[in-house]
């Protein structure tokens, strides 16, 4: 059984399908979900604030984009990428 086994994936693996290629196929329904946006904003640095973790060791800066495309479904399933230029 083995031999046969072997003797048939031997014969797939050596043997290929031969001729000219066929005609393009219809065009596809075009694809759902991808979606982009790009917004630039303007950060000043009077707009930062400082903060500290509880036991105030460790001090950042930071600041909060206000912007209503990013919903709890684009946190939770889609991906948001910001730049500091």
């Amino acid at each position: 059984m083995k031999k046969l086994l072997l003797l048939v994936i031997a014969s797939l693996a050596l043997f290929s399908c031969e001729g000219p290629m066929g005609p393009q196929g219809p065009q596809g329904v075009p694809g759902e979900g991808m979606f982009w946006k790009y917004y630039t904003y303007t950060v000043k640095s009077q707009d930062w604030k400082l903060a500290t973790t509880e036991d105030g060791l460790n001090t950042y800066y930071w600041y909060e984009f206000q912007n209503e495309d990013i919903t709890d479904d684009l946190y939770l399933n889609g991906y948001v990428l910001g730049y500091l230029v």
